[in-house]
């Protein structure tokens, strides 16, 4: 009877193996019916999206994607996005009688421009080799939402964000708008090599979220060692990366939150003595620091007032000095532009130029008091006063066509329409040249003229004049 109750239970396990096989070859088999049906059923859609793309004028294309462009952003309107304006541009641009692929490209083109931050990304990580100038436009896109987004909220106000839809795109209200989300970022770009300073920047502001909020009433409230140590940590980011691993966009990030930090360090109201230590402490254990200078003039203005001056503000200098194309600026060699002539003394230097043959005053001036002096010198058509100001081995070569461009500039009042639209002049100088750069305004820091000037027995003279 054993025997028989073994051989009945094995023929019951054998039937109930054959039936588990058979059942996973059924389940399997549907598997793959589901996914071939529904690869079919994808791609059918597709083609039939294609077919009624194709088939869309290129006017409704446009409405058919600015349509489903603001349903993405969960705005109510999105006419004043750039994006949109671009688009739409491309639609004007398009001939009625375009041939097919004309048509093609501008629907492209279109769809390529109404890209939403999550999709910019999405195409972005996709990317088998690293292209810097994608990364950098992908940044600019970013830019360019948040202040549409902020545009947005003041001009809409009464159709609120819907802040889920923000969030999926990487943006978030905060204190004073809308701006990035440093934690989306950091957790959906695929950071490479050529970038690792900007993963360290996104990892900081991640990890010091009240920084990246800017929530000023908590910042205040830090003791100022604790600040100082926040500044040093953005400087060491900067000067860990900034040689080739750190891109333009975290470059102005990591400006714009330093410069904020700079402020509340040097301008919060405490106690003197408080201050006193504290200023002072930082000027003595960090020399080489960026911010050295900046800390140095707000100390001179602290001292002279018995350590309380109740409304000192710096002026910004960081923004040109977390450039590299500035490298080495202090804060006092960087002046605003908000006066003619550019150098207060520049009218009493002229007048020693133009009544004395003796022009040993020039050894003292500085590369930045030479551009003022002769920029003020064609303004008021003193062309042979401003010839002596360039380099002997310019003037050897020839002054016709030299004195004939002066005279053009003088009767046009160029110089002075050039420091009218100049917001600041930055003054880079070593033992043997020096670089005067004009700039039209700090962050975006675009030069509009260089001077390029030499050191010479009878002090500075021009070499060259560039514009950009």
């Amino acid at each position: 009877m054993g025997q028989n109750w073994g051989e009945g239970n094995q023929k019951t396990s054998t039937s109930k193996h054959s039936k588990l096989k058979k059942r996973r070859y059924i389940i399997g088999f549907l598997i793959v019916i589901i996914i071939i049906v529904g690869t079919l059923i994808t791609l059918y859609v597709n083609k039939q999206k294609e077919a009624t793309e194709k088939e869309l004028s290129i006017k409704e294309f446009f409405s058919q994607e600015k349509l489903a462009f603001r349903d993405s952003l969960g705005v109510e309107n999105v006419e004043h996005f750039p994006q949109v304006d671009a688009a739409r541009k491309v639609v004007e641009a398009t001939e009625k009688n375009a041939n097919a692929d004309e048509l093609k490209n501008a629907k492209g083109e279109i769809k390529k421009l109404l890209m939403t931050p999550k999709m910019l990304v999405e195409a972005y990580n996709n990317n088998e080799r690293f292209d810097l100038e994608v990364y950098e436009d992908l940044q600019e896109s970013r830019v360019d939402f948040r202040q549409s987004f902020n545009s947005y909220m003041y001009e809409e106000i009464e159709n609120a964000l819907q802040e889920t839809a923000l969030q999926e795109h990487g943006f978030k209200i905060v204190e004073y708008g809308v701006d990035q989300d440093p934690k989306w970022l950091l957790d959906n770009i695929e950071f490479r090599e050529e970038i690792a300073g900007d993963e360290a920047l996104l990892r900081f502001l991640t990890e010091n979220e009240m920084i990246d909020t800017r929530a000023y009433e908590e910042l205040v409230e830090l003791p100022m060692e604790e600040i100082a140590a926040f500044l040093l940590e953005l400087e060491t980011i900067y000067d860990t990366y900034k040689e080739d691993k750190l891109s333009s966009w975290a470059r102005q990030r990591l400006s714009i939150h330093a410069n904020d930090l700079l402020n509340i360090y040097l301008t919060t109201r405490r106690d003197n003595e408080t201050t006193k230590t504290e200023l002072e402490g930082f000027l003595a254990d960090h020399q080489d620091s960026i911010y050295w200078s900046i800390i140095n003039e707000a100390v001179k203005e602290y001292r002279s007032n018995d350590w309380y001056i109740p409304h000192y503000r710096p002026r910004n200098e960081l923004f040109i000095m977390f450039d590299d194309q500035f490298s080495g600026v202090q804060a006092d060699d960087i002046t605003s532009a908000n006066r003619w002539p550019l150098d207060r003394q520049t009218y009493q230097h002229l007048n020693l130029l133009n009544e004395s043959n003796d022009t040993a005053f020039l050894n003292e001036l500085s590369p930045f008091q030479v551009v003022s002096l002769y920029l003020y010198s064609i303004e008021h058509g003193e062309i042979d006063d401003a010839i002596t100001l360039y380099d002997s081995s310019i003037i050897e070569n020839g002054t016709g066509s030299l004195r004939q461009e002066m005279v053009r500039q003088s009767e046009s009042h160029f110089w002075n329409d050039l420091a009218n639209e100049t917001e600041d002049v930055v003054e880079k100088v070593n033992e043997k040249e020096a670089i005067v750069f004009f700039i039209k305004g700090m962050g975006t820091n675009e030069v509009l003229m260089k001077f390029t000037l030499a050191k010479t027995m009878e002090g500075w003279k021009l070499l060259d004049i560039t514009a950009n």
